[in-house]
């Protein structure tokens, strides 16, 4: 397998500030939520994963990441996070987890953008490739050291 860019296009809500704790108790749920408009937000990027992508299950890929935004005061921590759950959830990556994700990431330095053009661009290279089968060399007893 070779490299795969991906590219989205519209503002990726930094997840960790979208956050909102619930006030009103119904049916015993209380807790934190996305609120509606982020949840949409976060499905319009997920369909935009291109469908021959979807289920190909990257292990420890390097990935590299370029943000264009409108907005220069957007959290991109909070941006990374909302990206590897898209990438998990389409199955991108098998998980955005220490055993299956641990290979290197850059962050490209932002550039601005006029209102409404802002997209990121995503770059897989891959590591190993499964097919969701999980091939990995471990460690005795898949423990760290």
């Amino acid at each position: 397998m070779k490299t795969i860019q991906i590219e989205l296009l519209g503002v990726v809500p930094s997840k960790k500030n979208m956050l909102r704790v619930s006030k009103i108790k119904r049916q015993g749920q209380r807790g934190v939520h996305l609120d509606p408009r982020t949840k949409k937000m976060i499905n319009n990027l997920t369909v935009q994963v291109p469908g021959q992508y979807r289920g190909l299950g990257f292990i420890d890929p390097t990935i590299t990441i370029e943000f264009i935004s409108s907005n220069n005061r957007q959290d991109r921590d909070g941006k990374l996070i909302t990206i590897f759950d898209i990438l998990q959830n389409t199955q991108v990556i098998v998980n955005d987890n220490i055993k299956f994700f641990n290979g290197p990431i850059h962050i490209q330095p932002a550039q601005l953008c006029s209102v409404g053009e802002d997209k990121t661009i995503i770059t897989l290279e891959p590591a190993s490739i499964t097919g969701m089968v999980q091939t990995r060399v471990t460690l005795s007893n898949d423990r760290w050291p």
